[in-house]
């Protein structure tokens, strides 16, 4: 992960590659959120 494409609430958004060369988004989270009962739900609708 060298890239970061964008920061939001929930986390970072990073410009990666597979080992099969595919380029993809991956998020990381920051971490604190993960400990909100409604975080799932709401993550999962972003």
């Amino acid at each position: 992960m060298r890239y970061c494409i964008g920061t939001g609430a929930y986390g970072s958004v990073y410009k990666a590659q597979l080992p099969s060369g595919k380029v993809v988004a991956l998020k990381k989270l920051h971490g604190h959120e993960i400990e909100v009962p409604s975080f799932d739900e709401s993550f999962r609708n972003e």
